[in-house]
Order: C-alpha cells, then sequence, then structure tokens
C-alpha cells in the first residue's frame, strides 16, 4: 500500500510539474520569415530590433514571475496558477523568433563586410 502512495505521490508531481511555466530561456523562438522585414529600411529594422528587444525583455520578466508564481503555488497547494492564469511563453516565443529574423535581414542588408 506504501509503494501505491509513493507511485501516485510520484504520477502528481510529475502531472504537476509539466503544468508549469517554462523558463524563458527554455522556450524556443517561433518561426518567423525574414520576408517580413525585407521592405523595412535599415533604420526602421535598426528600430525595430530595439522596440522588439524591449517587448522580448518584458515578456522574459512576465514569464520569470509565472515560473516564480508556480513553484509558490505548487509548494503551497500543488497546483501551478499559470495553469489558470497563463503565461508569457508565446510572447516569448514569438518575440525571440522576431527577433532573429529582423537581425538576420538587418545582418543581410545593413552591415557591409
Amino acid at each position: 500500500m506504501k509503494k501505491l502512495y509513493s507511485n501516485a505521490a510520484l504520477v502528481l508531481m510529475t502531472a504537476l510539474a509539466a503544468g508549469c511555466a517554462k523558463p524563458p530561456g527554455s522556450i524556443p523562438p517561433v518561426a518567423v520569415s525574414t520576408q517580413n522585414y525585407e521592405r523595412h529600411s535599415c533604420s526602421k529594422l535598426a528600430a525595430e530590433i530595439n522596440v522588439n528587444s524591449s517587448e522580448l525583455s518584458d515578456a522574459e520578466r512576465r514569464q520569470k514571475n509565472a515560473v516564480a508564481g508556480d513553484a509558490v503555488g505548487v509548494f503551497l497547494v500543488l497546483i501551478p496558477p499559470s495553469a489558470f492564469t497563463g503565461d508569457a511563453s508565446a510572447d516569448v516565443a514569438l518575440n525571440k523568433g522576431e527577433d532573429i529574423a529582423m537581425r538576420q535581414a538587418f545582418a543581410s542588408r545593413c552591415v557591409s563586410g
């Protein structure tokens, strides 16, 4: 009977951990085409990169807060709050993808080498 409780606890903890928010560093970028930026001037691309960097920082901050909230929630009540409130993982992934695409477009068109 003791082993049954141990197995049930392990399954419960695994299920709860799967529902927790991921740290921003473990969220992969969404694929974004550089074609989205081919008509931008170099100055426009530089400005867009700066704006996106700020948005990425904000999304990562919100995601870190969700991770911390989940850790506390699971510790206190065994439920990750982000399972109900959501997190910023989609924003992090999109901003990462846009950053890669914009920087590639900038490097290919605006950096003389």
